[in-house]
Order: C-alpha cells, then sequence, then structure tokens
C-alpha cells in the first residue's frame, strides 16, 4: 500500500510539471503532456479517458507530431467532460477548416 501511495504521489508531482498539448498524431487529435524533449526527439503522456491514470507513451520524433499548447485547467476540464470544450480550442487556433489541420497536405 505504501508503495501504490508513493507511486501516486511521484506521479502527481510529475505531472504539475508536464505542458499541457492538444496533440495531433495518426490522422487525430488527443490531451497530452510533453514529459521530455530535446533538439529531434518528444517524450508524450497520451491520456486515455477522462483522468491520468490510464494513458499511453509516445516517444516520436518532432516532425512527426503537430501539438498545440492549451492549459492544464482547459484540459483537465474538457477531458472531465469526455472532450467538450476541445472543439472550441481547436475553432480558435483555426483547425476547423480542414485545410488548416495539423497534418493536412503532408
Amino acid at each position: 500500500m505504501k508503495t501504490l501511495t508513493a507511486d501516486k504521489l511521484d506521479f502527481d508531482t510529475n505531472a504539475d510539471q508536464w505542458k499541457p498539448v492538444l496533440l495531433y498524431y495518426e490522422e487525430k487529435y488527443c490531451p497530452a503532456y510533453i514529459v521530455e524533449e530535446d533538439e529531434r526527439m518528444i517524450s508524450l503522456f497520451m491520456m486515455k479517458g477522462a483522468t491520468l491514470s490510464e494513458g499511453e507513451v509516445l516517444i516520436t520524433e518532432k516532425s512527426k507530431v503537430k501539438m498545440e499548447s492549451i492549459t492544464a485547467v482547459e484540459l483537465h476540464q474538457f477531458s472531465r467532460q469526455f472532450g467538450k470544450g476541445f472543439l472550441s480550442v481547436l475553432r480558435e487556433k483555426g483547425y476547423m477548416d480542414e485545410k488548416d489541420a495539423p497534418g493536412a497536405g503532408s
């Protein structure tokens, strides 16, 4: 039990340091966090569901993904609402027109 609690606390502490983004990868958008990056590579935690308790780690070249900044408050709020609100972010960024979407024409 102590190990589980320590792991949870460590996860929560690290998550506070990650940068929230709306990730465009494999022709879809998903909420994610930048965990680590250098000049060429990036490591992301892609959320699966409405909380940070489940997700997928993606390690790839930066050139393979597109990202839009989003606040941590927006990411958590929209995720808890099962995605409601993310479209307004995309609309604000000008991605509602398919030709303007990240990756369009590539």
